[in-house]
């Protein structure tokens, strides 16, 4: 409020109200407030001594004000309550644990969300709701439930028409949550929605039992949050028809797969996906499962019924337990069997086995507007740890390691451990990006990509790169101040709101679109343009081994 009256903005409706909540007047509507004053104007020149009360009042209501302008100006402003039962702190409007859908307790676990209708009396609150149950070693919450389909909303503007972006958490479909610092984006210029969307064996079981072919609940809670803003955002100044999904990691996976799923249609305009690993690792149906399907290292993919056989026994239940029976069950003794990450189970209706082929299909997947997608120069740093780990899987880089060698000569001769996380991670995240560039372009999406290489990891004074998620973290939080960390966030602060708003894009200057043959990626997070030159090497290795297995 008291930015309002510092910028001599005329009080609105809820800028009056929240004024008259802060001298201490009564929660009376904003139409009250209006009919006092005018009985007070029309008596103003018949009362003399009503004059002089006035004119005192109005000197001392002036003193306060200037008071809040001085304290607006240095600090951070009081959480207030609106007239509509929207909270405002710091010039943004707010309101978090907004239920979604149902609860998916109960005969609702393992179903598709029902979504729930919005009721502003009932479902406005100042604090987020519980984060969705996750792995046991490390939960990223304190606060867990399997009651947790939950999203947040931060705007700057209630009566605007403004740009959606509408953000899906990371963590490997195993962990992580929404509940983030949405005013640090919303104050950008944008409507920022966050959600949470069950994880692990309770958001992705393919039980032979099952009622519905899809077992990605994880993915149709999401659809089922996007539904909702279609029809609500609109109460918090946000544009239905400019929506934008955005994710890191898990996120940006869901964000792919979302472009794809036949209900997410119409939901969204535009697309980011910020560390996907789309062409990565995957568990199919048992009727889709063959002996072929292999990922790059020849390792035979998943069964997604017999992974949840695993989850089932694994927690000492038979084997042979109904469906009904595991839904009385405490979700804990689920959720403890996670050992590692979620992998997306190809169904073949919402995640296709030839996803590629479908974004390039404009009969198949869903029409948007524009895509963007990207990696980080070091996504490897602790995620090969875990691949390097497997036997089989460091005797495949002992019989490719000539190839790899040259290619990434560089790390090898700082540490040959620096050159194997650096392959993993372009194996992972600059193929999926790649591959995803390549398809939308093919739709006719405008398609813009990037290279994220500030100096974040570095070995003996030498800049080794960006580590995976660190361009998650800069969105939610102000805690890295370093130059290299501003940098970044500048990079995707300015880029993505511009992207959300259809605006040109600028990275280091002019951010070019991508195309077959011009294949243009920014650099963000340090100096430079298009990254090309240092990547292709990796590019096409990384293609090499990929179209060894598919």
């Amino acid at each position: 409020m008291a930015r309002g009256i510092a910028s001599g903005k005329r009080l609105s409706k809820g800028s009056w109200s929240r004024m008259a909540n802060r001298l201490g007047m009564p929660r009376i509507s904003y139409q009250y407030h209006k009919l006092i004053m005018s009985e007070l104007l029309i008596n103003y020149f018949h009362d003399k001594e009503l004059c002089s009360m006035i004119t005192n009042t109005l000197k001392i209501v002036t003193l306060f004000c200037l008071v809040l302008m001085l304290v607006g100006c240095s600090s951070k402003v009081d959480l207030l309550e609106t007239e509509e039962g929207f909270f405002f702190a710091d010039g943004i409007f707010f309101a978090k644990g907004i239920p979604y859908a149902e609860p998916p307790v109960g005969d609702l676990r393992w179903r598709p969300p029902v979504d729930m209708v919005f009721d502003e009396k009932l479902h406005l609150y100042s604090e987020f709701g519980a984060s969705c149950l996750a792995n046991k070693k490390k939960p990223f919450s304190s606060v867990l439930s399997e009651d947790c389909l939950y999203l947040n909303v931060w705007s700057p503007d209630l009566g605007g028409k403004l740009p959606v972006m509408v953000w899906i958490h990371g963590g490997g479909l195993s962990n992580g949550h929404g509940n983030v610092a949405g005013e640090l984006l919303a104050e950008k210029g944008v409507v920022v929605v966050s959600l949470n969307y069950r994880l692990g064996p309770l958001g992705f079981f393919a039980h032979p039992e099952l009622e519905t072919n899809d077992p990605n609940f994880g993915f149709q809670d999401q659809i089922s949050a996007l539904r909702w803003v279609a029809r609500n955002i609109e109460r918090f100044g946000g544009d239905p028809e400019r929506v934008t999904i955005f994710g890191n990691s898990a996120g940006a996976l869901s964000v792919d797969i979302l472009t794809t799923h036949p209900e997410a249609g119409g939901l969204f305009r535009r697309a980011v996906a910020q560390s996907s690993y789309i062409g990565w690792q995957r568990h199919f149906m048992q009727k889709l499962h063959d002996d072929t399907k292999t990922d790059f290292s020849g390792r035979k993919l998943g069964i997604a019924e017999d992974q949840a056989i695993s989850f089932v026994t694994g927690a000492g239940i038979e084997s042979g337990t109904s469906l009904g029976k595991l839904r009385q069950q405490d979700p804990i003794l689920f959720t403890n069997q996670q050992k590692v990450q979620i992998l997306p189970i190809v169904d073949d209706d919402a995640f296709k086995v030839d996803h590629f082929g479908c974004v390039r299909d404009e009969k198949c997947g869903n029409q948007i507007d524009a895509y963007m997608t990207g990696f980080t120069s070091f996504e490897g740093q602790w995620l090969s740890r875990r691949w390097l780990a497997d036997d089989k899987n460091q005797e495949w880089i002992r019989n490719n390691w000539e190839k790899i060698r040259v290619v990434y000569r560089d790390d090898v001769q700082k540490r040959v451990e620096l050159a194997h996380a650096r392959f993993i991670g372009d194996m992972m995240f600059l193929n999926s990006s790649h591959l995803s560039a390549v398809a939308n372009f093919q739709n006719g999406t405008k398609v813009y990509t990037y290279y994220t290489d500030a100096g974040i990891v570095f070995e003996n004074g030498d800049k080794i790169g960006t580590p995976h998620g660190a361009d998650s973290n800069i969105f939610w939080t102000q805690e890295y101040d370093d130059k290299n960390w501003d940098k970044l966030r500048k990079h995707y602060y300015e880029n993505l709101v511009n992207f959300a708003h259809g605006r040109d894009l600028v990275g280091n200057g002019h951010w070019k679109a991508w195309s077959d043959d011009a294949q243009y990626w920014q650099v963000l997070g340090d100096d430079g343009d298009n990254a090309m030159p240092v990547m292709r090497d990796r590019l096409r290795l990384t293609e090499y081994f990929y179209n060894r297995t598919h």
